[in-house]
This record gives structure tokens, sequence and C-alpha cells, in this order.
């Protein structure tokens, strides 16, 4: 999750609509300081509710199962809190995800001339249609855990992104085409993760080896290892 946050475009797209670098690095620090207790508190969450319901099976449910022992106000308080966070995130959710359908694959492989009006009109089709789908998935997956399982997934490849990221910002030989296929190959090891756990109840190599460890590792052995053998990275490396 720490990982996972750290690309998320929630936090990324407020960054990046700074008005210069100064003020962009400024507030991601005092946001780090800001954020860092809740996750802290998350953890003293979960810790609480494996020592007050110990025969608790599914460990998603162990903040739903300690709201149910709240008193009425302080529930309301915590489940206001809760949507207030949901909603806080789902718009620019949305929002990116309607602008790289467009700019990304719109603009890109369908109307590369498309003029502006033309894009504006497209990105609020896609995000509206980005609306609909997310209500339309909730309505059906009401009830269900399912929800928290694509969010852990998320946070998985998201996670895995970061490690990609890092390797680009901070090494020299790193290479674009090792960075693509790297982002491609963790997806794909993720989601066989995922879908063995659910078949079979277990993960493949070890019970301690989730969808999160297998991504985060393959990111970094597959970003280091296509780095250094690519003729890209070479390239990019002679011409500093």
């Amino acid at each position: 999750s720490v990982l996972g946050a750290c690309t998320a475009q929630a936090g990324i797209q407020p960054i990046l609509a700074a008005k210069d670098v100064h003020v962009a690095k400024k507030s991601a620090i005092i946001t780090a300081f800001a954020v860092a207790p809740f996750g802290v508190f998350t953890a003293l969450l979960g810790m609480t509710a494996r020592v007050k319901y110990p025969a608790l099976a599914n460990a998603k449910l162990a903040l739903p199962t300690l709201m149910m022992d709240l008193e009425p106000l302080a529930g309301g308080i915590v489940l206001a809190s809760i949507m207030a966070a949901i909603l806080s995130t789902v718009s620019p959710i949305i929002l990116a995800a309607g602008t790289m359908a467009t700019k990304d694959i719109y603009q890109k492989f369908i109307n590369k001339d498309a003029d502006d009006e033309k894009l504006l009109r497209i990105s609020r089709l896609t995000t509206g249609l980005s609306g609909i789908l997310c209500m339309v998935l909730a309505l059906i997956m009401y009830g269900s855990t399912r929800v928290l399982d694509i969010v852990y997934f998320a946070y998985t490849l998201r996670g895995a992104i970061f490690v990609v990221l890092l390797f680009g910002i901070y090494w020299k030989r790193a290479s674009s085409k090792a960075a693509v296929k790297s982002m491609i190959l963790t997806t794909i090891v993720g989601f066989v993760w995922v879908a063995y756990h659910s078949v079979t109840g277990r993960y493949p190599i070890h019970a301690s080896i989730t969808e999160t460890y297998a991504s985060v590792i393959t990111a970094f052995i597959s970003m280091l290892t296509l780095s250094l053998i690519s003729k890209d990275s070479k390239q990019e490396l002679e011409s500093l």
C-alpha cells in the first residue's frame, strides 16, 4: 500500500498542477508527513481487530466488524469519514480515466489530428462513461468483498510501477523499453497470482508471497535485467 500510494493518481495529479517545481516538492513533503499517521492508524485497527476478534476469518472484514461495536454517533462519524475519502478519490480517478482514454487511445491511435474542441467532447464522453461503469460495477458487486480484492490488486500494480519509476529516476542505465516490458510482465504475474489464489485458495510459491510481493519482485528483477541487456539503454547511456 505504501508503494502504491506513491503512484496514486489522486496524489500525483495535484502535485503536477503546482505552479512550479518548488511548490510541488514542498507540497509533496508536507502531504507525506500529514498522510503517514493514517497508515499507522490503519495498521492499529487491524491489530485491534486481530486481538478482539481472533476468530475473524476474513481480514478484509476487520474494519466493518469493529464499526459494529461503536456507539451510533462514533460509527456515523467513521462512516462519514470513509465516504468523504471515497468521494475525494473517485473524482480524480474518473477524470484520469477519461484523460487517458482521450489522449493515449483516441488521439494517439484513432484520430491524431483531432482539434481541441473534438478532444474536449471525447474527454467528456469517456469521463462520463467511466463514472457510469464505476456505478454499474458497484451495484453488481454490492455486498461482496471483490471490491477490496480489486483495490488490493490495483495497489499491487501501482506499487510495482513505483519500482519501475524509481529505476527511471535514479538509474542512468534504465531503459524506456525495459520499463514498458517490465510493467507488462508485472501485470501478468500479478494477475496470475490473483487468479491462482481465487481458484485454489492459496498462493503459488508460499503463503507469505502474496501478489504484492510477487509483482514488486518481478518489477525489480525484470527492470534491472532488461535494462542491462537492452540496446536502448546503451544508446541512451552513450548520448549522456
